[in-house]
């Protein structure tokens, strides 16, 4: 479960080249940075904060970006082609590919909630996928159903009937 996770985006406008990487590489540590320091203002370690590093890669000329994960320039371009290739089945090798943004997301992770973490909500998730016993069956199958009035008596009434 996340208990707090700050996404922070930074633009870069690069074309994605060795040296648009290098420049990208320091926006997000300089934008990651900034989102740990949230993340710690708020009472959250250092050693338990994961970072998720995207760069919103596009075509030159067009206007769509796609997300993909910080990498190698090789990994980086064959990533693209295929998030292009999936979403709009075409790719333009013509043109050159830009690094529109980035954006690094901070997680850190919470506590399990503590009513679902004991036995007796163990215990009782069991009954109930076993069909044992239920809050609401008992009730449910002692009450009479109970035919419609006003327009719906128009309709073919039928039962309720508890599972």
């Amino acid at each position: 479960m996340r208990c707090a996770s700050p996404i922070r985006i930074a633009p870069v406008e690069r074309r994605l080249d060795a040296e648009g990487l290098v420049e990208a590489g320091a926006a997000l540590d300089a934008t990651g940075a900034a989102a740990e320091a949230a993340l710690r203002a708020q009472g959250h370690g250092a050693t338990d904060l994961r970072r998720v590093n995207l760069l919103q890669v596009r075509y030159d000329g067009t206007d769509t970006a796609l997300p993909v994960p910080m990498a190698s320039l090789d990994d980086v371009c064959a990533a693209s082609e295929a998030s292009y290739r999936k979403r709009f089945a075409f790719l333009m090798p013509q043109r050159a590919r830009v690094i529109e943004s980035v954006s690094v997301e901070v997680i850190a992770p919470g506590a399990p909630h503590a009513r679902r973490a004991g036995p007796a909500h163990r215990a009782a998730r069991s009954a109930r996928r076993s069909g044992g016993a239920h809050p609401l069956r008992g009730r449910m199958a002692t009450r009479p159903a109970l035919p419609p009035r006003g327009p719906a008596a128009r309709c073919r009434w039928r039962p309720a009937t508890a599972s």
